[in-house]
């Protein structure tokens, strides 16, 4: 049997995900109500083809770390989030393997599939064997009684089921039995396995997450550049990659995100000075204070401006709220004081965690004078010439994402003529 400690975003669909290609599965969640209604069949938050297999009640959900004694092997998926002062914050981990060890048995096989700050994994195995000394009273040995192993994701939220059986797999193990407990477990996915040490698999989630959050930072810092000389960088990349075969990759946007905001940061605290890193985090979290003094410019003061705000899940087509820069852009926003802030989401469901509730847009867009489209949501790109068109004459429209297809970050809505068709 398999347990995954943790049956969030990552934990869940893998879950699924394994009991669908024949593992006995249990998921184990401190979150009762996540417990409880993933036990009905029902899915806690948004992943495209999860809700079909979490209704076969294949997997079966606890809280309880007891049922750990009829479990051979354990995958612990739990968060790695980065303190305030750039320090990776461990106790996540801390708790988890202290909650595991009065139940370990020997030849027990634990992997590791969080996101975590090199050497990690090593930190893991150091603990695991002190633990079960003084706890169990059994001198434990990795890849000898027990097996350990970091097999990080690399999943993009919404596509998770389709990845799972796509990508490669990786597996870092730093001894061979560990290693083949590992690959047994991911090989019912019938994708490939790539064989390497932990630090390398440590290493190659944090440079996958790393080089996304670096394209991000250049083409947000070519937007910021551009705009000083009152040029517009999606009309620039549209001229800069027309037929030419060294394009910009990437695109200007908000990123953030619970890992893309915060890997950076697990490498940098390695860094006693100042480097890309952290020059890319800099940029990136710029751009929510970018877009409200760009706008304060154009429509030369807030203050009794009815504003509304379009997208507050961090990334486009979910409801993942965790770490999303609308809440930082909101707060910059409530210093100009404007008469009132609207927001909305259709993709979110339950209460934003701000003081703003979550309001359709037909509720409001006539009446605003500047709307902020922060997130490319499909249904924004799709009902952009009715969102338009309902728009008052004067409107400010700020497009982040190019959402409109016109090639423009700053527009009042007499500048633009929407096509038919």
């Amino acid at each position: 049997m398999v347990a995954i400690i943790g049956t969030g975003r990552v934990g869940l669909p893998l879950a699924l995900s394994l009991a669908e290609h024949g593992h006995e599965v249990i998921g184990i969640d401190i979150d009762n109500d996540l417990v409880t209604k993933a036990n009905m069949g029902e899915m806690p938050f948004m992943e495209k083809g999860c809700n079909g297999l979490i209704s076969k009640k294949k997997v079966k959900f606890e809280s309880e770390y007891s049922v750990l004694k009829d479990v051979s092997d354990i995958i612990i998926t739990v968060g790695t989030p980065l303190m305030q002062h750039v320090e990776t914050d461990l106790e996540y981990i801390k708790s988890v393997i202290k909650s595991i060890i009065p139940f370990l048995k020997k030849d027990d096989n634990i992997i590791l599939r969080s996101t975590v700050a090199p050497y990690t994994t090593q930190f893991l195995r150091k603990t695991i064997e002190k633990e079960t000394s003084e706890l169990l009273n059994w001198k434990s040995e990795i890849g000898k009684d027990l097996f350990l192993s970091f097999c990080p994701e690399r999943l993009a939220e919404g596509k998770a089921l389709k990845e799972l059986t796509e990508l490669p797999q990786i597996i870092g193990a730093d001894d061979e039995k560990s290693f083949l407990r590992a690959e047994k477990i991911f090989k019912v996915l019938k994708t490939d396995i790539i064989k390497v040490s932990s630090i390398e698999a440590e290493l190659s989630k944090l440079f996958c997450n790393i080089a996304r959050y670096m394209q991000f930072s250049t083409v947000n810092y070519l937007a910021i550049i551009a705009q000083s000389y009152n040029c517009d960088i999606h009309k620039l990349l549209n001229i800069i990659n027309e037929k030419y075969p060294r394009p910009i990759y990437g695109t200007v946007g908000l990123c953030s995100g619970t890992c893309l905001r915060k890997d950076w940061g697990m490498i940098n605290e390695s860094i006693p000075y100042a480097d890309m890193l952290l020059s890319a985090y800099k940029i990136n979290e710029f751009m929510p204070k970018f877009l409200v003094d760009q706008a304060k410019i154009l429509i030369e003061n807030f203050i009794g401006k009815k504003v509304g705000v379009l997208g507050y899940s961090f990334k486009k087509d979910c409801d993942d709220i965790r770490d999303s820069l609308t809440p930082k852009f909101i707060r910059y926003l409530e210093r100009e004081v404007p008469e009132k802030i609207y927001v909305n989401d259709p993709n979110i469901i339950k209460a934003l965690d701000c003081e703003y509730p979550n309001k359709g847009l037909n509720f409001f867009i006539k009446e605003v004078d500047v709307v902020f489209i922060l997130m490319n949501h499909t249904i924004y790109i799709e009902h952009f010439e009715k969102i338009y068109s309902i728009a008052k004459n004067g409107c400010l429209f700020v497009d982040l994402w190019n959402v409109s297809g016109k090639n423009k970050m700053f527009f009042m809505k007499e500048d633009m003529v929407i096509e038919n068709g």
